[in-house]
């Protein structure tokens, strides 16, 4: 879909519009994944906090049409032969591009997400090694090798 036409940005209104249950965690520079569960919970994976439910919920209906807008806005289509989904989300005003992944009844009892933001922090191997990522003996093999 062209960036430019009126029938992108109707679409990107209403992607917008149904991820509002979602939209602070997005704009949260700690947080870097966050996904629904079919039953609506919404999870995030977090700079120190690592993962967990933030105690807030999204429909169905909302999360359907969150997988269905970026569906079109990335030229794709979902439909009951063809439920789950791979995509890009592309930059917006409210969050940078990321990765997408939604799956709809069929392989799932009511639709999924998960999403992917593209991390602001970049962490060095001292940084795995200080929050138990990454052992000591795993650390110095990989020092070793580069």
């Amino acid at each position: 879909m062209n960036r430019n036409s009126e029938q992108y940005q109707i679409t990107m209104d209403a992607l917008i519009t149904s991820m509002q249950p979602i939209l602070p965690f997005m704009k949260d520079k700690n947080v870097f994944e966050v996904y629904v569960n079919p039953d609506g919970k919404i999870w995030t994976d977090s700079l120190g906090k690592g993962r967990g439910y933030t105690g807030k919920s999204i429909s169905p209906e909302d999360t359907r049409g969150i997988i269905i807008n970026v569906a079109a806005l990335t030229d794709q289509l979902v439909k009951p032969d063809r439920p789950a989904l791979d995509a890009e989300i592309p930059s917006n005003p409210f969050f940078p591009k990321c990765r997408f992944e939604g799956n709809l009844p069929r392989i799932v009892p009511a639709p999924t997400l998960n999403i992917r933001k593209h991390p602001e922090t970049i962490f060095t191997l001292e940084d795995y090694v200080a929050q138990g990522t990454l052992t000591e003996k795993q650390y110095g093999f990989l020092i070793d090798a580069i």
